[in-house]
């Protein structure tokens, strides 16, 4: 699905629909956050009561667009302005430095997913402590 959909937008890139392609893709990104958002709040207890029977079709249906949607933008237009903003001695060698800072960047984001998650839900979830009563802790959990 992602190569198939990069082939066509790259295509597309080449008839002036740059602007209008990445605005689609941004537009399907914030859907794609809605929904996650969506799925998300059904496995929190307690927040909403809904059939969460479709939510697994939904969360699948958000990931597949969201790949979709970024096969076509940002997937394929950084690579068609970087072919287009090098002269062509140097087209190369740009490519390979372009190319190792953007495999650098999804390394560092890959590896340190884990440890910013976890910190960022500890953040989120885990209630101040300092100078409340067991009572205000409870009451504050159970709301």
């Amino acid at each position: 699905m992602y190569d198939t959909l990069i082939v066509i937008s790259i295509r597309h890139l080449d008839q002036d629909w740059l602007h209008d392609i990445y605005l689609l893709q941004l537009h399907s990104i914030s859907r794609y956050i809605l929904t996650k958002n969506i799925t998300t709040s059904s496995f929190i207890p307690n927040l909403y009561v809904h059939d969460v029977g479709a939510v697994s079709t939904l969360a699948v249906t958000g990931i597949l667009v969201y790949i979709g949607s970024f096969s076509i933008g940002m997937g394929a237009i950084p690579w068609v302005v970087m072919s287009e903003i090098f002269p062509v001695n140097i087209k190369g060698q740009a490519g390979s430095i372009a190319t190792i800072v953007n495999w650098f960047g999804a390394w560092l984001c890959s590896y340190t997913f884990n440890f910013l998650m976890s910190w960022s839900s500890y953040v989120a979830v885990v209630p101040e402590t300092k100078g409340k009563s067991l009572e205000q802790l409870q009451a504050a959990i159970n709301a």
